[in-house]
């Protein structure tokens, strides 16, 4: 799964752990009402191209849905993630992320007054064909 790929990255990126300890970044869902948090999901993931060697090189949108009391603070963390993540190529489990790339960004205000911050970025994987 990208996801838990993203997250494993995360937790390697020092300045993002100490704004999001490990307990509080999780794949999927939530498990905790301590904020900040962070829930990294997987939007969509495409197939772009297969070669005749074998691989197949597949198109992932991502996104850190980030959840805090402060807007400055959730700024700080989108920030971190783009020094972590944008423009970065780096192994997987299951091949090589060839680049990610922020693909766009939105913040607003809930109901509870904390604040939503999504950053989504656009993943390219290059492994083996699926299945094969």
């Amino acid at each position: 799964m990208i996801e838990t790929e993203m997250r494993r990255r995360w937790l390697g990126c020092g300045p993002l752990v100490r704004l999001i300890p490990a307990e509080r970044v999780s794949v999927g869902w939530v498990p905790t009402e301590v904020r900040p948090y962070c829930a990294i999901t997987l939007e969509r993931s495409e197939v772009d191209h297969q070669t005749s060697s074998g691989t197949e090189i597949v198109d992932h949108e991502v996104r850190f849905n980030i959840v805090s009391d402060e807007l400055a603070t959730a700024d700080r963390i989108a920030l971190e993630i783009g020094r972590c993540f944008n423009r970065r190529d780096f192994a997987t489990s299951d091949g090589r992320c060839l680049f990610a790339r922020r693909a766009h960004a939105s913040r607003r205000r809930v109901e509870d007054g904390c604040w939503s911050a999504v950053e989504a970025y656009q993943v390219k994987i290059q492994g083996k064909v699926s299945g094969g």
